[in-house]
């Protein structure tokens, strides 16, 4: 048995309207994909930028030692600057000890630098208390420190003059931090973690 098949394809006929429709969309179309590429490169960009300025930053920091100078006193007499970096081992050291003694809270000795140079002080190691009285400043330093690792933390009270820069000892004063008594002029405090103190001057000129 046969067949016998006509087979016959014809194409649609468009609508005008449809075909102006796909010619908007994709008017439209185009300028989206670009911007989108556009704001994923800028995005990118972005990230890559961010993450170069980081790896900057950190290796600045890892190059730059910490530095710290403050002013103890500065008047037209002397100027005593109180000097801290990471570098100075043993500043480090003895501010170790001297935290496990008296407060684990606060740094509480510096380096001294003056000016003018006053040898008794430049290059020892100072607390921040200070005095101004009569003249001149009292003054916190440690001693026995420089000689000895192993040697016991100990500091002094000192007496600058303004008038001549000399140095008078007026106390030892142990492991304790200092502060003044807000009610009495003559009267200077201590604590540390076990013991406290009571310093009174009176006459130390």
């Amino acid at each position: 048995m046969g067949f016998s098949i006509r087979k016959n394809i014809t194409l649609k006929k468009q609508s005008p309207l449809r075909g102006l429709f796909n010619i908007i969309i994709l008017i439209v179309a185009i300028p989206v994909v670009l911007i989108a590429i556009i704001s994923l490169s800028i995005y990118f960009l972005f990230l890559w930028l961010k993450g170069l300025l980081r790896k900057e930053k950190n290796v600045t920091l890892a190059t730059e030692n910490y530095h710290f100078e403050q002013d103890l006193i500065s008047n037209e007499y002397v100027r005593i600057i109180m000097v801290e970096d990471e570098f100075d081992v043993e500043l480090t050291r003895l501010n170790e000890a001297w935290m496990e003694k008296v407060n684990p809270q606060e740094t509480c000795l510096y380096r001294v630098r003056t000016i003018p140079v006053i040898s008794a002080l430049e290059g020892g190691i100072c607390c921040f208390y200070c005095k101004e009285q009569n003249g001149g400043v009292l003054l916190q330093v440690l001693t026995n420190h420089a000689a000895d690792n192993n040697a016991p933390l100990s500091s002094e009270l000192l007496f600058l003059d303004y008038q001549n820069l000399n140095i008078k000892r007026i106390d030892e004063t142990g492991v304790f931090f200092l502060y003044n008594d807000d009610k009495n002029a003559q009267l200077i405090r201590g604590f540390n973690r076990k013991e406290n103190m009571r310093l009174e001057i009176i006459n130390f000129c």
